[in-house]
């Protein structure tokens, strides 16, 4: 019985003793999503910890790299110094301290080990300084707060959330005939619109019906026409999410 609580959970609390009804004690704990457990400050939206996003990834790219041109020691400590003032090494540790809270000292293990299972299958890669600004926010409010819904909502949930977005390129997604597509910007930095199938590719492959289910070619193309346009729009001072 001890290896039960193991599988479906992370075990025991210390001193806590087992249920008399292991799968009731189990199922009960997925039928509502419950506050977090962390008592620390700092839990932040998504769009929140966009805002750091956008100052590190903006600011490092454009203003640095353009500062520092001929400057690389300069440049390397002015990214240091930026990531100290948007907390980059800071916001994935508390992340990794909510969950490790919600492992052992939550009365919801259950469901904090399913939520893990869940972001595994959405996950989101180390890439574009996801990992460091955006996936714990997302894995909070896009697939835990889902986690009591059916598999339909979580799916949309996930696939509309501006990190996934950012992760599958979605961002690249423009129709070529689209009012976007034929912006003049596009024409001076040599960057026509196309479709990115990347996003509608692993929608199919990966987060819903696999490659069993017999869709083609043509199916995610029309699929990646469906979702063009779900992109951030960047401009020179700010950057927003067009849906």
């Amino acid at each position: 019985m001890k290896n039960f609580f193991r599988k479906v959970a992370f075990g025991l609390k210390p001193g806590e003793k087992a249920p008399l009804d292991p799968l009731t004690w189990a199922q009960k704990q997925v039928e509502t999503i419950p506050e977090l457990n962390w008592k620390g400050k700092n839990i932040y939206s998504e769009k929140e910890m966009r805002k750091y996003w956008i100052t590190q990834r903006v600011e490092e790219n454009t203003t640095l790299r353009k500062k520092f041109k001929n400057d690389p020691d300069g440049l390397r400590r002015a990214e240091k110094q930026l990531e100290n003032d948007t907390g980059a090494r800071y916001w994935p540790t508390n992340e990794i301290c909510m969950r490790h809270a919600e492992g052992i000292r939550s009365d919801n293990p259950v469901l904090a080990k399913l939520w893990y299972f869940w972001t595994n299958h959405f996950t989101i890669s180390d890439t574009q300084s996801l990992p460091e600004f955006s996936t714990g926010a997302y894995h909070r409010e896009f697939i835990r707060a889902n986690m009591d819904k059916t598999f339909e909502t979580m799916v949309y949930s996930a696939t509309i959330a501006w990190p996934m977005m950012m992760h599958l390129d979605n961002k690249d997604n423009v129709g070529p005939k689209s009012i976007s597509g034929k912006e003049d910007w596009r024409k001076k930095e040599n960057e026509p619109a196309t479709i990115n199938e990347n996003h509608a590719r692993e929608l199919l492959e990966l987060h819903t019906v696999s490659p069993k289910a017999g869709y083609t070619q043509e199916d995610i193309i029309e699929l990646a026409k469906i979702m063009s346009g779900w992109r951030p729009k960047f401009t020179k001072k700010k950057i927003m999410v067009m849906m």
